[in-house]
């Protein structure tokens, strides 16, 4: 969180919280400052850009269970909005899945299951 401080997402206000048998330590209360706002979706999470669809490497075969069409499609995305603060380092070293999706634009194969429903195919 503190990473996420120091690139101007959140705030972080130093406070001290109480833990086992009353013991005082030091803590921080982290609040989105405006810009932060921008990133923080209704549930809470913290949005780094929107990922779009770059090409279709290839799909399994397809499976029919009880009536309905199955297949998982591999393919790369990029990411759209992908906002400063995502590119820093101190934030990608903090949260690895971050980094790891940033980086893996168009060229990380991603897999998503399919299922095809009213004659289109669908995230399962």
């Amino acid at each position: 969180m503190m990473a996420l401080s120091k690139a101007g997402v959140l705030k972080a206000d130093p406070v001290s919280v109480t833990g086992w048998l009353g013991r005082r330590y030091p803590g921080h209360q982290y609040t989105p400052t405006d810009e932060g706002k921008k990133y923080i979706t209704p549930e809470g999470t913290i949005c780094y850009g929107k990922a779009r669809l770059v090409k279709i490497l290839s799909w399994d075969p397809v499976v029919n269970v009880a009536g309905t069409s199955f297949t998982k499609v591999y393919f790369t995305y990029r990411i759209d909005g992908l906002p400063e603060w995502a590119l820093r380092p101190d934030v990608q070293a903090t949260f690895p899945n971050l980094a790891s999706a940033v980086q893996g634009q168009e060229h990380a194969r991603m897999a998503m299951p399919m299922a095809l429903a009213d004659g289109h195919w669908q995230r399962e």
